[in-house]
């Protein structure tokens, strides 16, 4: 499937969660689709689904923002970076105190990404029940 006929794919996928959305007045039901579809993908497609979440980044609708960003925070897409300072930039262009708004939980998802911020959880050290918790640390 080239890039072209993904994206038109995952546009419909994602308009037709928020038909259901609104049909059981539960917004949770786009996120909730769109987080199974992203498991679903291979790594091929997943790329392509990065490039979908680029260009969504950028849509006039705040609603598609509002799902690239869980999606992109969700998977930990660092490599969306590049466009979420791009995102930002045009948020805070707008003037509007909504978008202004918008610009700053980009900002904030900027600072989420960031490799500093990152956090690898290290498979706890089994010591013997006779240790204290002194001679563990020292």
């Amino acid at each position: 499937m080239n890039q072209d006929e993904f994206r038109s794919e995952m546009t419909a996928y994602r308009e037709d969660a928020e038909k259901s959305a609104t049909e059981f007045k539960d917004s949770y039901i786009v996120l909730d689709r769109l987080d199974r579809l992203y498991r679903r993908l291979n790594e091929a497609e997943r790329r392509q689904a990065n490039q979908v979440l680029a260009e969504w980044l950028l849509s006039a609708t705040g609603a598609v923002r509002f799902d690239a960003r869980h999606l992109i925070r969700e998977f930990h897409l660092s490599t969306l970076l590049p466009q979420l300072y791009e995102s930002a930039a045009m948020l805070e262009a707008s003037g509007t105190v909504s978008e202004a708004d918008e610009a700053q939980l980009t900002r904030s998802l900027i600072r989420f990404l960031q490799p500093e911020n990152i956090v690898v959880l290290q498979p706890a050290r089994l010591c013997p029940a006779s240790e204290t918790a002194a001679e563990r640390v020292g």
